[in-house]
């Protein structure tokens, strides 16, 4: 920017704009005013519509012409004439120009919704809103804060009150919820089943049949005695939606089924690891077949009160041929069914209902018309894989729980009873000869034990789910590692290392917990890593899955350091490894083999170290991780992280205590209605209604970055504030020009937003608890953003990184690989809480690719050697980001 845009007149202490004339206490201030405002003669006049003027900057004055120069101002005035005349249209004589900026930007809204929307699609005669945007904000605000019938019909006579006798506006609930089906196609079309208290039987369609028709069971329908059946009072039913309804509206929307078909493509292709696409089980259910998806289903309790032991048990559905980055999406996900009560859900009735609709679905298919396309295609769906933890799956499976006989689904192993403490726990024993179940092997498990009514092998009768097309018993359900690995090893191992009850015995550290919390709670995760370290010693009873994935992948290690003895460090060291390269983004077989390798011995030595008594069901499904991977992809594809995060916020949709599944089928529904439509018609997004609604649809309140920060466009990502210029090294402006010669002028940006993901240098000063400037390369390295810069000239985005170095596979060489770190001695250098620019070039750092996140994490801490040693094992870099576009990196 010309710097003579702005000056210090004479007799005055303030920086003024010559454009507009507007003074600055700062010369800083004044130059990002003409920064965001007079960027340069093309795009001035368009600045004017996009910012008001007046409320730019909080240290604005308003010009005080009787102390300022005639002349200064008149030349500034000519000046800024003769530009806007340059780039300009003349203006005739009833132009609009001489009005302030917010009356004539309220009268060119009011004068475009007045020309946009004809009498009988407005709300009443000259509003600025139709009759359908009426019914989606309104919907919009019930789901949002959760509101009762009866609110409702007061919110809309409210709404009433406000606008003309001669209005469209809806009269009350029933009224609002029928327009809402029709002009949004909300898919709320449901069944509901009576199910036996008793014996979990489903009973007859016909509602007038109160006794149960199960064998030598006397279950009544609805609640009371059986002169009381006339009432009709539900007292225990399972809730079932139409998935032909939501499966149509998902493939509806913009973009969705254009994904699919192209995932259905690359169904072949010989790129292994990447996806659940490339496994053999998958490839052998799915083979060639084109207009065929496949589900993944889930099913778990949630507890919705604190003071009652009511839960809600919903099962879930997501599509398995939608990219990683839209399949798990609260709009992408399907809703198959909710059962709400106190006790044992009635699974096997659910899942029952559940195999009915996938049986159609598989025979006649799904029909919608893609958007864009225009002809109607008809697609098949088969349920093929399912996720849960241990108790929902053995109910699903019909089989015995983790502490019986013959419970793992995989192989026949039976386990035995071992003592702990003062009780008994089942427990399996290492073994090299682990024998497989295969499907006819538990088919035939599954006759003799319907025959005989007893349990055969862990089997006790015959699950609904054997009748699903391509579903295989001992594959399809797979394990799944944030329950088996996360919640069950990992915080089986931190609490044995801390409980009280392990006093005397050699991994015991709780003397030396304060030294482990102050090492984890120095630790400096990145942006994306959403729980930072939290106190093991206060708050280990609460924390959540995702912190102990942080603890096992990234802290662990380098906090225990010199605290666990070395021999119990080694051992969950291969546990850290070994769930690192099966998390991997893309994995190929070298990977799946060095990993079985690492769990098999972590399984065999953890009798060793800890007893029998550790070897439960999650450390024995440990032995088959390695088999899954290769079966279904990596861990990540089949985890149920997404569907924990739906059950918390179904949670959300329930304001009563009454008909929960109602609520929460009524209320999704419109949710996802709301945003299709949203996603159909994106050139309204600046419409004030279509904001409201996506004000209302979001979790928490609009983002402060998109409605605080001013925001610049580049060709490829938008720079946010603060930049100022910068005066760069001619070493450095050598590699600049060479990139690109017509770079001109350049100013030093904090940080960028691309595709979505805000990137941060070191500049950034913050974020003091996070290390968010520490990235993968297109080249596959890591390294550390130090500053952005940014050519107005070109409209391009410079990032200046450090490589970091790194070596071999995690753990390769075990603990002599940390204990050589320790030569480095950390100092105080640069700003407090980061490392010396020295340790960024000379510290040898671990680098693994790992899952599918966005960035790479790394943890700084402080003073201390276990910065070191967090570099050695944190920096694990999930997925290249930046790359492409008009984003270079020097080095």
């Amino acid at each position: 920017m010309n710097n003579k845009n702005y000056a210090k007149l004479p007799g005055d202490s303030k920086w003024t704009c010559l454009l507009c004339l507007r003074r600055y206490s700062t010369k800083y201030s004044a130059w990002r005013h003409v920064a965001l405002n007079h960027r340069n003669l093309h795009e001035a006049k368009e600045t004017l519509h996009t910012y008001d003027h007046d409320e730019i900057a909080s240290d604005i004055e308003e010009p005080q012409s009787v102390c300022q120069p005639d002349s200064v101002i008149s030349a500034a005035s000519a000046q800024f004439d003769e530009e806007f005349a340059s780039c300009s249209e003349e203006s005739d004589e009833t132009s609009t120009d001489e009005l302030p900026y917010k009356q004539r930007r309220m009268d060119c809204e009011s004068d475009t919704a007045t020309q946009s929307l004809t009498r009988e699609d407005a709300l009443f005669d000259g509003s600025r809103i139709s009759q359908t945007d009426h019914i989606r904000s309104v919907l919009a605000f019930v789901t949002r804060h959760k509101c009762s019938q009866r609110m409702t019909t007061d919110l809309l006579r409210l709404i009433r009150l406000h606008c003309p006798p001669d209005n469209k506006c809806a009269r009350n609930y029933d009224s609002l919820i029928k327009q809402g089906k029709e002009e949004l196609e909300v898919a709320d079309k449901r069944e509901i089943h009576d199910v036996c208290s008793l014996c979990n039987g489903l009973f007859p369609e016909d509602e007038e049949v109160v006794q149960c028709t199960t064998r030598d069971c006397t279950g009544l329908r609805y609640e009371g005695r059986e002169d009381e059946q006339c009432l009709h009072r539900r007292k225990s039913f399972v809730l079932v939606t139409s998935l032909d309804e939501q499966l149509r509206n998902l493939f509806e929307k913009k973009g969705i089924w254009e994904d699919t078909v192209r995932n259905i493509r690359h169904r072949n292709s010989t790129k292994q690891g990447r996806d659940i696409h490339d496994g053999s089980c998958y490839r052998d259910v799915m083979g060639l077949t084109n207009n065929t998806i496949s589900l993944l289903f889930n099913c778990d309790g949630v507890q919705l009160y604190k003071s009652s032991a009511t839960k809600l048990w919903p099962l879930y559905a997501v599509v398995n041929e939608l990219s990683p980055n839209i399949r798990f999406l609260r709009r992408n996900t399907v809703l198959c069914g909710l059962w709400q009560g106190q006790g044992k859900p009635p699974l096997t009735s659910m899942l029952t209902l559940f195999v009915k609709n996938m049986q159609d679905l598989s025979q006649t298919g799904v029909k919608f018309v893609p958007c864009g396309i225009g002809e109607e295609v008809t697609c098949r769906v088969r349920a093929i894989v399912c996720t849960a933890d241990l108790p929902a799956k053995a109910d699903m499976l019909c089989m015995s729980h983790h502490n019986g006989n013959c419970s793992c689904i995989v192989c026949e192993e039976p386990g035995k009873q071992v003592s702990r403490g003062r009780g008994h726990v089942h427990a399996f024993p290492y073994s090299n000869d682990f024998k497989k179940r295969t499907r006819d092997s538990f088919l035939a498990n599954v006759q003799e034990a319907v025959g005989s009514n007893q349990t055969v092998m862990g089997v006790k009768s015959a699950s609904p789910l054997l009748l699903l097309e391509g579903f295989n018993p001992v594959t399809s359900a797979v394990v799944d590692y944030m329950h088996c690995v996360l919640l069950g090893v990992t915080k089986t191992l931190l609490r044995r290392w801390t409980d009280s009850s392990s006093r005397g015995l050699p991994y015991y550290i709780r003397n030396e917990i304060e030294t482990v919390d102050e090492r984890l709670c120095s630790i400096q995760p990145p942006d994306f890593v959403r729980r930072l370290p939290r106190s093991i010693e206060k708050w280990l009873a609460n924390w959540k899955a995702s912190e102990y994935r942080s603890w096992l992948l990234y802290y662990g290690v380098p906090c225990l350091h010199d605290v666990l003895p070395v021999r119990y460090l080694r051992h969950f060291a291969l546990l850290s490894e070994g769930i690192h390269l099966l998390l991997a983004a893309q994995i190929n077989a070298e990977m799946i083999n060095r990993a079985e390798i690492v769990l098999k011995e972590f399984y065999h030595e953890a009798i060793d170290l800890y007893g029998e008594s550790i070897c439960g069901l999650n450390l024995h499904n440990l032995y088959h991780l390695a088999d899954q991977v290769r079966n279904w992809g990596p861990l990540w594809t089949h985890s149920c992280f997404n569907f924990e995060d739906m059950n918390g916020w179904l949670k959300t949709f329930c304001h009563g205590t009454g008909t929960v599944c109602n609520q929460i089928v009524r209320a999704m529904s419109t949710w996802q209605a709301n945003v299709r439509e949203c996603l159909q018609h994106p050139s309204d997004d600046q419409s004030a209604s279509n904001a409201f609604i996506k004000n209302m649809m979001t979790s928490l309140p609009s983002s402060k970055l998109q409605t605080r920060l001013l925001q610049s466009r580049t060709k490829s990502c938008s720079i946010l504030p603060p930049w100022k210029p910068i005066i760069l090294s001619s070493r450095l402006c050598n590699e600049v020009k060479e990139i690109d010669p017509n770079c001109g002028e350049l100013e030093e940006v904090s940080r960028i937003l691309k595709n979505g993901e805000v990137f941060y240098s070191v500049t950034y000063e913050r974020h003091t608890k996070r290390a968010p400037f520490v990235v993968l390369l297109h080249s596959s390295s890591v390294a550390v953003i130090e500053k952005f810069l940014y050519s107005r000239y070109t409209g391009r985005v410079y990032a200046i990184v450090h490589d970091l170095h790194k070596i071999g596979p995690p753990f390769r060489d075990r603990l002599p690989m940390l204990t050589k770190i320790l030569h480095c001695q950390s100092r105080r250098g640069g700003r407090k809480n980061h490392l010396h620019e020295h340790y960024y070039r000379n510290v040898c750092v671990h680098f693994s690719t790992a899952q599918h996140f966005r960035k790479a994490i790394t943890a700084l801490a402080s003073i201390h050697v276990v910065t070191v040693l967090t570099c050695l094992s944190l920096i694990c870099a999930w997925s290249g980001n930046c790359r492409g576009g008009e984003l270079f990196y020097l080095t």
